[in-house]
């Protein structure tokens, strides 16, 4: 049970699935995909909030 609790809690894994059910939306729905300049703000605002959850999760930890 322990692995699976893991696997649940991991970023990784829940932005894996984000991932695989964007490219599944695409092929199944046909749209063209986004814009670059879409793209780009998707990543950045992507990596912002992962920056920020990364640095709240060692603050509370103690960790720095």
């Amino acid at each position: 049970m322990g692995n699976l609790r893991y696997l649940l809690l991991s970023r990784k894994f829940w932005l894996s699935v984000v991932g695989l059910l964007s490219v599944i939306y695409v092929a199944v729905t046909g749209r063209e995909p986004l814009p670059d300049e879409a793209i780009v703000e998707a990543i950045v605002t992507l990596v912002g909030v992962l920056v920020i959850a990364i640095g709240l999760e060692d603050g509370l930890s103690g960790r720095q």
